[in-house]
């Protein structure tokens, strides 16, 4: 019983240490990206194209790219954040307002229909 309790103790104490070794690198990884610069990044990207990889940008150059490209990216992403009254965002709404109020009668009557029809191809195999 000692040993059971010992390994279950071993077994528990492996598992903290693996989930705080865990969260220790999701905290440093949101550290590193947290330190980036949006405008440097963006513009790092967008060089990163076929057609600019071998042109040498001055750091002014690629700054000013950076600069435009994040108020570009910000405009949009405020175009896509700001809310339409008349979207639907939950899904089950959505269904609720395609569906007709007999739907689920509807649908039960078709199932009841197939399988009197598969129940009569059985009962009665000469009518085919």
């Amino acid at each position: 019983m000692k040993s059971i309790v010992k390994w279950t103790a071993f077994g528990l104490l492996l598992v903290a240490i693996y989930n705080g070794g865990y969260v220790y690198l999701l905290a440093y990884n949101q550290k590193q990206l947290d330190k980036l610069i949006d405008e440097d990044e963006i513009a790092k990207c967008f060089l990163r194209q076929k057609e600019f990889r071998n042109a040498n940008f001055e750091s002014s150059e690629v700054a000013e790219i950076g600069r435009i490209l994040k108020a570009d990216v910000d405009e949009i992403w405020k175009t896509k954040a700001q809310k339409n009254p008349d979207e639907i965002r939950e899904e089950y709404r959505w269904f609720r307002a395609l569906q007709d109020a007999d739907h689920i009668r509807s649908l039960k009557e078709k199932r009841m229909e197939q399988k009197e029809r598969e129940r009569n191809k059985w009962r009665y195999p000469e009518e085919e």
